[in-house]
């Protein structure tokens, strides 16, 4: 029960927001009531709507802070090595080569130092030669008489080297006292001949 005195009352309405920071609708005439002493309770006063529009309700929406991009962490990522071809060396139009013409096989000079030519013997002589201008150990020596068997001769340091071999001509009478041919042949350790020379002795019984 309402305690006001008699008489016309006018309403007025005022819309807050929730913490009265904001006022969505204000009317100072929404509405009128009369109070009398023994009159009923009138039926509650009907506001009129109206069209003011209601402003939309502020929220404190937190705005989510924008995502800055991070700078990419450089990789040392080795990078494969470049192929460079190299381009064949150009051998067109080149004449061919050839090769020089073998010179005149070398000469060498074979010296019978004993028996000389012509001179006569008797008894153990010994045979003496020598090769020019090659060691003892780079050919071989071979000596043979009237066309026989060839023999090897032997190195030997005695006055200088050369090749020697020691012969008994106490057997040597097929031809009297001569003349005996003696063949002297140097060959190289493949079996080639290098040079040959013979001289003739006589032989005293």
């Amino acid at each position: 029960m309402i305690n006001q005195a008699v008489g016309e009352y006018t309403l007025s309405l005022d819309v807050f927001a929730n913490d009265w920071s904001y006022s969505y609708l204000w009317s100072g005439n929404a509405g009128s009531l009369a109070l009398t002493a023994n009159s009923p309770t009138p039926p509650p006063a009907t506001v009129s709507p109206t069209n003011t529009p209601v402003p939309p309700t502020a929220t404190n929406t937190a705005t989510p802070p924008t995502a800055t991009p991070l700078p990419a962490t450089p990789t040392n990522t080795p990078l494969p090595p470049t192929a460079t071809a190299i381009p064949p060396t150009a051998t067109a139009g080149l004449p061919p080569v050839t090769k020089a013409p073998p010179g005149p096989p070398r000469t060498y000079i074979l010296s019978i130092w004993w028996p000389t030519n012509g001179v006569t013997v008797s008894g153990t002589q010994p045979l003496k030669v020598r090769l020019e201008n090659l060691a003892l150990s780079q050919y071989n020596m071979y000596w043979q008489v009237d066309g026989g068997q060839p023999n090897l001769m032997a190195n030997s340091s005695d006055g200088a080297d050369h090749k020697k071999y020691m012969i008994d001509l106490s057997g040597w009478n097929w031809r009297g006292s001569g003349p005996y041919t003696l063949n002297f042949a140097a060959k190289d350790l493949s079996g080639n001949v290098l040079q040959q020379s013979s001289v003739q002795i006589y032989v005293q019984h």
